[in-house]
């Protein structure tokens, strides 16, 4: 290595047993391989060396290998003394919107690699690991901000750019400790993930067996009940009850605001600036039905206190019965495709209320209905309780980054 600039620089977060100092050197003094990808664009074949570009890292520091292209062996042979890939290798993303993140590549075999990342390959001395996380800290970031170039309307950080990133570092050893702690904060998250994702795999499953009665609820006595009778939505709920005075103040709730069934943002306005769309006075256990575009399912399960306004983009609807049960009908995706029948437009889509009131759909008895809905509700509560223990986590690790790179 060369060029090192020494000084003292002390981190707000260190583990105990490391008292020496760390160094601070230009990016290009630490790595053996730093390069774009092929320049070129190749053609591409049906089968061959997987091609990885941007896309294949994500936000979160990892490789992904759901979407990628292929390349010829001949024309990976051409290129592959110079642009071949090692286990442990570093993939950085400089092209494009994600640009900034830095994943490990963890395979063995050949991979081409695309202009829009970044190859590295550090040096002896320094931790590949640490290098990815020092890259994916709130300090990288904001070298990678300064350095990108805007041009064009797409973000590019060049190479020449990252080569001259200030990196601060301490020993060997401290690098893989702190390398492998936040591999274990990692490991927590995707843990959760994974579990989220068999939940939401489960609940998919039972609302089919549930909503096509081959999963029947029984009675507190052990009973089967009445079989499921046709009816029309407008005879489940009221649609766009009339409301009262809309409140001087209260959170307003566009189609911007929900998605898949979580309330994204609350944006507090003043009547006397809320848009004209600004309706809907919204009461406990409403329900919000995104009209525009309704197979997008952004509706939403209003439980919360306080002065709430929801834009007409929404259908307002109001349960007779049970609210949950409702809810979870309207997210079932064979009655979402009876509403797209429904639905006029071609670039967007949209349902009125009069019509959405009309569609018919079998449902079970109001006792059913509040078991039916009471069960699908706990299996929302367990993800809701998964997705925020990631968001815990995901802070947690954001915090040990902001501390431990300075």
């Amino acid at each position: 290595m060369t060029s090192i600039q020494r000084r003292f620089i002390k981190p707000k977060l260190r583990f105990s047993q490391f008292e020496s100092e760390w160094d601070q050197a230009k990016m290009h003094t630490l790595t053996s391989v730093l390069r774009c990808g092929i320049a070129a664009t190749p053609t591409y074949v049906e089968d061959g060396v997987p091609f990885l570009s941007a896309q294949n890292v994500s936000r979160t520091g990892n490789i992904t290998l759901n979407k990628y292209s292929f390349i010829s062996e001949d024309y990976y042979k051409k290129l592959s003394k110079n642009h071949s890939l090692k286990k442990g290798d570093i993939l950085y993303s400089r092209v494009g919107a994600t640009y900034g993140n830095a994943a490990i590549f963890p395979y063995e075999g050949d991979f081409g690699v695309y202009v829009s990342l970044t190859h590295m390959r550090t040096r002896k001395g320094i931790s590949n690991s640490y290098m990815k996380y020092f890259l994916n800290s709130p300090y990288g970031k904001r070298q990678a901000f300064r350095g990108v170039f805007q041009g064009g309307g797409v973000p590019n950080l060049n190479v020449k750019v990252v080569e001259k990133f200030d990196v601060t570092y301490p020993s060997l050893p401290e690098q893989q400790k702190i390398a492998t702690f936040l591999s274990a904060v990692d490991k927590k998250i995707q843990l959760l993930q994974r579990k989220k994702e068999l939940l939401e795999q489960y609940k998919k499953g039972v609302m089919q067996k549930i909503f096509s009665q081959e999963i029947r609820f029984k009675d507190d006595d052990g009973n089967d009940y009445p079989d499921w009778e046709e009816k029309r939505l407008g005879d489940l709920a009221d649609f766009n009850p009339k409301s009262n005075e809309l409140p001087e103040r209260f959170v307003y709730i566009d189609l911007e605001s929900v998605k898949k069934g979580r309330l994204l943002k609350e944006t507090e306005i003043e009547l006397s600036t809320a848009p004209s769309r600004a309706q809907r006075l919204l009461a406990k256990d409403d329900i919000l039905f995104q009209t525009v575009r309704p197979y997008q399912r952004n509706n939403y399960h209003f439980m919360l206190d306080g002065f709430y306004v929801a834009s007409t983009g929404y259908a307002q609807i109001r349960a007779k019965y049970d609210a949950r049960f409702l809810f979870h009908l309207l997210q079932h995706q064979p009655l979402v495709n009876l509403v797209i029948r429904w639905s006029t437009g071609s670039n967007y889509p949209a349902v009125n209320s009069s019509d959405l009131k009309r569609i018919l759909h079998r449902v079970p008895t109001k006792t059913e209905q509040k078991k039916i809905g009471a069960f699908l509700s706990n299996i929302e509560k367990k993800m809701e309780s998964l997705l925020m223990q990631m968001q815990q986590i995901h802070q947690f690790k954001k915090g040990l980054l902001q501390q431990m790179f300075v």
